[in-house]
């Protein structure tokens, strides 16, 4: 197995990741990750109404690696 082939990784190696993107309803968001980051963090305004929301984490040169394993969406107001 080599890294990074097929989306292949040795288990228990951090992943290459070098930013995070977001899209939920019509709004589409990215952010430079590190690899000192633990976490993707997104302040979003949303409509209250039903959305859907799609993660994908690319490496150095922009190539797709994966999504988000979770995702937490908390309310901040009302």
């Amino acid at each position: 197995m080599h890294d990074g082939e097929d989306g292949d990784y040795e288990p228990g190696v951090a992943l290459p990741i070098s930013k995070a993107r977001l899209r939920t309803g019509k709004q589409d968001v990215s952010t430079s990750i590190t690899s000192n980051d633990r976490e993707a963090t997104f302040t979003l305004n949303l409509p209250a109404d039903r959305t859907t929301m799609q993660t994908w984490f690319y490496d150095e040169v922009g190539a797709e690696i994966c999504g988000a394993y979770y995702v937490y969406v908390r309310r901040t107001s009302w």
